[in-house]
């Protein structure tokens, strides 16, 4: 089983930048993408640490998958992006609209 490396702190940190990002964007994207759907099951895998298996049994949208996914590198691995730097970097010229820090 992957080792969770990311501090109390971090997670915090994380899961209120994402919470945050979830009220600045669109429910669905452009190109009908389930935006809050993926924040939230980045948020799902933060705060209930779910494994690589529990992801793949409960997500089966392929967006909402590699979001979920997303979250659980940044879990096991110090040199991974966070999730909320991925949509930052996704959306970025809205980024200004994002009173957050990066981690």
């Amino acid at each position: 089983m992957a080792r969770n490396i990311r501090s109390a702190a971090e997670l915090q940190a994380q899961t209120h930048e994402l919470s945050t990002l979830r009220t600045a964007l669109p429910r669905i994207s452009e190109h009908g993408d389930p935006l809050h759907l993926a924040l939230d099951a980045q948020l799902q895998v933060l705060r209930t640490k779910l494994t690589e298996q529990d992801i793949y049994r409960i997500f089966t949208d392929d967006y909402v998958l590699e979001a979920a996914m997303t979250a659980r590198r940044w879990l096991n691995d110090e040199d991974e992006p966070s999730p909320a730097e991925t949509w930052l970097d996704e959306y970025g010229e809205d980024a200004e609209d994002f009173d957050i820090g990066s981690n």
